[in-house]
């Protein structure tokens, strides 16, 4: 978990975050990062993601401070969270059974 953490911004500026198709958006989505839980012994997911076809203003802390709590709520558990309070933005963690290529 650590490893999404440490490559996750944390700035406290709102951004533009949306689908590739939208105007103006600033960060595309979906994003995910991974990296291998070595006490779960799997892989953890998070992703990045609005609900809607439009851009979201958000801030990375806001998403970065997300991860964190369903780190401490989800992932210590052996279980997956979301949380979708960041407007449309959501951020979602799950367990995968190993890496892939596609994963950043």
């Amino acid at each position: 978990m650590d490893q999404i953490l440490r490559k996750m911004p944390a700035v406290t500026s709102p951004t533009d975050f949306g689908r590739r198709t939208v105007p103006g958006v600033r960060v595309v989505l979906p994003l995910r990062y991974s990296s291998v839980d070595p006490v779960l012994k799997v892989q953890l997911v998070a992703t990045v993601d609005v609900t809607n076809t439009y851009r979201e203003k958000a801030s990375w802390y806001d998403i970065w401070a997300a991860t964190v709590a369903i780190a401490g709520m989800c992932v210590r558990h052996g279980k997956g969270g979301t949380a979708s309070w960041l407007g449309t933005c959501t951020c979602s963690i799950h367990h995968r059974a190993g890496p892939t290529d596609e994963d950043r």
